[in-house]
């Protein structure tokens, strides 16, 4: 569980080689989801990510309980910052696996575009984890009446990822419909939409909140950490509607206070990968035939 004692707060800056580089990710950033987004606005969103980037890169090396070696993608990357960014760092007690995993990921992303289910199980046989970072601007919702940052508002805030068999949605508005939809379209039982979603995932998600003093600083809170497996026991369907911006996505979302805080993840001895509970319960329900499954 995280608290508001968990949410770090850090001063982030960024050099002219970090505004470089979020040109070119600007520059190369097709607008998906906001198709009347300027060139101003897609620059200023891709910095966003970069501050929340930097906030975690500065918390990990300044952080003496780190156990874990880690690598920023933008760092190694080698396709000039053309293609789609499947993977934000990747992170391993091992300094030996952080290397082929670096090179496993340049490969595979350079050939096919993206990141393959094979080179992910190849991460994972190596225990190299993926992480990916979902930034957040601050905006007037966040603010409490003095004029602060509201820590409680922002907890009841989400982790977000997109569902894998469906991105786009003016009729799916929760978990229920999102099972029934895989179950019409794809002939899949609930038990296997889990796994599925699992293993389409990454293997942990990190939300970071930003408020811009200016293009080169901003104040990042990093609230905090979920697993995959965590991630998809009791999901819930979230859909953030806004004019001219993703106005029928959804997302697969879990409670902010339901992850773990930053500083579980800088000693991976305590922080555990369980298997989900959902799918563990399921799994047993299909077992013993019985029982009839309790959703």
């Amino acid at each position: 569980m995280i608290d508001e004692n968990d949410i770090e707060k850090v001063f982030v800056e960024l050099t002219e080689q970090d505004l470089e580089i979020c040109k070119f990710l600007s520059n190369n950033t097709l607008n998906t989801w906001q198709g009347n987004r300027t060139k101003e606005e897609k620059f200023k969103d891709i910095c966003l990510g970069k501050f929340a980037e930097k906030a975690l890169k500065d918390f990990f090396n300044n952080n003496k309980d780190n156990n874990f070696f880690y690598e920023f993608y933008d760092d190694f990357r080698e396709d000039g910052f053309k293609l789609h960014n499947d993977v934000d760092f990747i992170f391993s007690k091992s300094d030996t696996n952080i290397k082929k995993g670096k090179e496993l990921i340049v490969n595979d992303i350079l050939n096919n575009s993206k990141l393959s289910q094979n080179t992910r199980n190849q991460l994972s046989l190596r225990k190299i984890k993926i992480g990916e970072i979902k930034a957040t601007r601050i905006q007037d919702r966040l603010m409490n009446v003095d004029g602060n940052l509201d820590l409680k508002k922002i907890l009841n805030d989400d982790f977000l990822t997109y569902p894998k068999f469906l991105r786009k949605s003016k009729d799916i508005n929760n978990a229920e419909d999102y099972f029934n939809y895989v179950e019409k379209f794809f002939h899949k039982d609930r038990v296997s939409t889990v796994k599925e979603e699992k293993s389409n995932m990454v293997d942990f998600y990190f939300r970071v909140y930003v408020k811009e003093i200016d293009s080169h600083k901003a104040v990042a809170y990093i609230i905090g950490v979920i697993n995959k497996h965590d991630f998809v026991d009791g999901f819930n369907i979230k859909k953030m509607v806004k004019p001219n911006k993703s106005e029928s996505a959804i997302y697969l979302s879990k409670k902010l206070n339901s992850g773990n805080s930053i500083l579980s993840i800088c000693n991976q001895d305590k922080f555990k990968i369980k298997k989900s509970f959902l799918e563990t319960k399921l799994n047993n329900q299909n077992n013993n035939p019985i029982i009839k499954p309790q959703i």
